[in-house]
């Protein structure tokens, strides 16, 4: 089994720095070597320096707004997955200094600049709302309906009207007419009750 892929995502804010790295890696006879060292004893091992040539610069491990996709082919036709990558490598211009929070801003592309203040910084949800979703989710995973939650079933139908234009209609269902059943249980008229003779009283009887 072949070794797993690794990969990076390298921002270098220098352009002047990016171009010599470009170039050097594209250049088939390049004896210039990428290093970087991160201090382990500070900043949760976030930081570091990273080294090109003679050139030494600080250097950050960002979390990216989210999480980017990397895919390969060898014949621009057909896409292969990689890995996935969700950390970017950021080296700052020299004389900055690191910064306080590693979540970058930005993504990686002109469409997720401020990605992550336009998305996630704006966004107010209690922690009530979030438990009631999961809740909801939970439900519907199990085949039951969400709680408060009525489903009502409508049968419709297309109709066309007289000019020609159709939408679709719920169906009117008439009330079956009621049948009423004699006492045999065969359809026919309501059943008449007989009356029940009166007995005369025990005094008015004939001996």
């Amino acid at each position: 089994m072949a070794d797993r892929e690794e990969q990076y995502i390298l921002r270098v804010e220098d352009k002047a720095v990016a171009a010599r790295i470009r170039k050097q890696l594209n250049s088939e006879n390049s004896k210039a070597k990428l290093n970087v060292r991160f201090d382990a004893l500070h900043s949760e091992g976030r930081t570091g320096q990273f080294s090109f040539g003679s050139e030494v610069l600080p250097v950050s491990l960002l979390n990216l707004p989210c999480v980017v996709e990397s895919y390969k082919t060898y014949d621009d036709s057909h896409l292969v997955k990689m890995c996935d990558v969700g950390q970017m490598l950021h080296v700052h211009s020299e004389g900055t200094s690191h910064p306080e929070h590693f979540e970058s801003i930005n993504g990686i592309t002109p469409a997720m600049r401020s990605a992550r203040q336009r998305h996630f910084n704006n966004v107010n949800i209690s922690f009530e709302a979030v438990t009631a979703v999961e809740d909801d989710l939970l439900q519907i995973v199990q085949g039951r309906a969400p709680q408060n939650t009525i489903i009502e079933d409508i049968e419709e139908e297309y109709k066309v009207d007289e000019h020609g234009n159709g939408s679709w209609q719920p169906v009117e269902r008439k009330a079956a007419p009621k049948v009423l059943l004699n006492v045999k249980g065969e359809p026919g008229t309501k059943p008449k009750r007989k009356k029940a003779a009166k007995k005369a009283p025990p005094d008015m009887e004939e001996l």
